[in-house]
């Protein structure tokens, strides 16, 4: 059931301030009413679609759930080096909730589930590095970064500025440093909190 008798204020055009003739001649009408429900959103919520710029939709919800163990492993590797340039926070060993937008965004971009979010970075255990000369034992998504390094780089230069900004929730002027140099810098915040009983730096890691 639609209700056609919205009350004055209620409608789409009341909430996104914009009259309905206004709208219907913009070159852009998607943007406006994007930004609306982008600002509406919670955390751990993904808008499922986006449009590039153009009134062109972009993206859209995937009619076809898959399920992560019978995607390729070729497509695994992909989907996970996406999710590490997005998301910087799965890098986090003390987060209880590094996984709620990425769960949203793994099902809304790319029609995934996974009973065990955790798996598509810890499965396999621990990996150990020559840190300082000295072998330590980090885990697991530390190995799938410096696997998949090169993978990284290239999300890094494909990705769209906008999800950059949205995802990592930093200013448009911080993109000037270059979106590597961002990214190394926010896993680097994310490994503070780690209990490794050593220091080591994200670069000493991917040996950069």
């Amino acid at each position: 059931w639609i209700d056609m008798d919205l009350k004055e204020g209620n409608t789409i055009f009341d909430k996104i301030g914009l009259p309905y003739d206004d709208l219907r001649l913009s070159d852009d009408p998607f943007t406006p009413i994007r930004e609306y429900y982008r600002g509406q959103k919670k955390p751990g919520e993904s808008i499922w679609w986006m449009e590039d710029g153009t009134g062109q939709v972009q993206q859209a919800l995937n009619p076809i759930v898959r399920v992560w163990r019978n995607l390729s492993a070729e497509e695994q590797k992909s989907i996970r080096a996406q999710a590490m340039a997005l998301f910087p926070a799965v890098f986090s060993q003390t987060s209880k909730s590094k996984y709620n937008d990425l769960a949203t965004w793994l099902a809304a971009k790319h029609g995934v589930v996974t009973s065990s979010l955790r798996d598509l970075f810890s499965a396999g255990g621990k990996r150990s590095f020559k840190i300082d000369g000295v072998w330590r034992e980090l885990p697991r998504i530390f190995g799938h970064a410096a696997d998949d390094y090169a993978l990284i780089q290239d999300e890094l230069k494909a990705l769209r500025e906008e999800e950059l900004l949205e995802r990592w929730n930093v200013p448009v002027e911080r993109l000037a440093l270059g979106r590597l140099t961002i990214w190394l810098g926010l896993v680097q915040e994310q490994m503070k909190g780690h209990r490794l009983g050593f220091q080591c730096s994200i670069k000493q890691i991917l040996g950069i």
